[in-house]
């Protein structure tokens, strides 16, 4: 049942001067299946960013019987979205109330008068951050005064029922200055369920104990070279991410990965065990940086690999050619690898038998990976398989 249904029956049945035997009714709908239609109009649907609950709003003030039901039903009002609109602040106050005790998923975004304003969020955080499941924060950050203090802050609250968080803190130096480094951000310790972590421009601390327990981890950054992260900070924190599952890294290189030879990974440093991965994405990593990573990662049940160079000139073979070659993955068994050219790209993929139906040059390198059974390659047209 689509809102527009919803809405049409129950302003027919509310609508006490066009029918009221028929309005009368619409008091005799036990609470608890109101509550299941709301479910489907309410923030669990696709609602526009800080404003989750128009449709909600809009049903129930047919009827006051309809918002008195939906005033006091928690599970309705567990959505919490924050933004530059005052308005969205004191909905937030509302929602923490009517959804008492129920588990809170929380967005804030906020990139305006933020110096003003985070004093009130931050003790909004940390009147819910017992109940608080999911949290996401945005905050475009004037200066590092208060990225400090929203780091100090978040790391101290205690969030016994987290299990997912998403940190984005940037600042105008972080907008201005591309190669400085990424700061440092402590996950909070009191914070034993949380298990997916995403970041943007920040590095977690290694030393945390949460590193341990997280399954899912998203890094996004303009580099992960030594310019924008310490140098070996990577590692160190994949090394105690011994329960780490999938793992995405994010740059947002703009090198050409052409037909030259990639360069000759590093033997000095030591490869990194991380024991349970078994979906990894790259994206955006410029060449040096993505082979050396391939090269030094030590992950035996890894089967899913999302591969994506930001630009290439034909023919693009030479990058995961040389990667396999020094450091093949036998476990896997899917692998997606994406060029994105100029212009329209075509994606052969599927399922396949033998490494031969994909053509000899390619089949000749798939022959490493003996559990490979799907494959995809999106490819500017230009290139052709040989």
């Amino acid at each position: 049942m689509t809102f527009t249904d919803c809405h049409l029956q129950i302003l027919t049945m509310s609508d006490d001067a066009e029918n009221p035997n028929i309005s009368a009714g619409i008091y005799k709908v036990p609470p608890e299946i109101l509550i299941c239609v709301f479910e489907l109009v309410g923030p669990q649907g696709p609602q526009p960013f800080g404003r989750p609950y128009n449709d909600l709003v809009n049903i129930t003030h047919s009827a006051s019987y309809l918002r008195m039901v939906a005033i006091n039903a928690p599970s309705l009002w567990t959505h919490i979205d924050i933004t530059d609109r005052s308005s969205s602040f004191e909905l937030a106050k509302a929602c923490v109330q009517r959804s008492s005790p129920l588990n809170l998923d929380i967005s804030i975004r906020l990139s305006g008068r933020v110096g003003i304003r985070l004093p009130g969020i931050l003790a909004l955080v940390e009147y819910v951050s017992t109940r608080t499941a999911a949290f996401r924060v945005n905050l475009f950050l004037p200066g590092p005064a208060l990225l400090d203090q929203a780091r100090v802050a978040f790391r101290h609250f205690k969030y016994p029922v987290l299990e997912k968080l998403e940190m984005d803190f940037r600042t105008k130096d972080s907008r201005d200055n591309p190669q400085r480094r990424v700061p440092a951000f402590c996950l909070p310790e009191d914070s034993p369920k949380l298990r997916s972590v995403s970041m943007v421009d920040l590095a977690p601390d290694p030393d945390s104990n949460a590193v341990f327990r997280l399954t899912q981890l998203v890094l996004n950054a303009p580099s992960f070279s030594n310019v924008n992260w310490p140098p070996g900070r990577l590692w160190e924190i994949l090394g105690q991410a011994v329960a780490l599952e999938l793992l995405e890294l994010k740059g947002r290189s703009l090198g050409w990965i052409g037909s030259t030879p990639f360069p000759t990974p590093s033997l000095q440093q030591p490869r990194t065990l991380v024991p349970n991965l078994r979906r990894l994405v790259l994206r955006g990593l410029d060449s040096s940086i993505l082979v050396q990573f391939l090269f030094n990662l030590d992950a035996p049940e890894l089967s899913d690999i999302i591969f994506e160079l930001p630009r290439i000139s034909a023919p693009a073979n030479s990058g995961w050619n040389g990667v396999q070659v020094h450091h093949p993955f036998p476990s896997v068994s899917s692998l997606e690898l994406l060029f994105s050219g100029r212009g329209a790209c075509v994606t052969l993929g599927g399922r396949f038998k033998h490494p031969s139906s994909v053509g000899p040059k390619l089949g000749e390198s798939l022959k490493q990976y003996p559990r490979m059974f799907a494959l995809a390659r999106a490819l500017p047209p230009q290139y052709h398989y040989t």
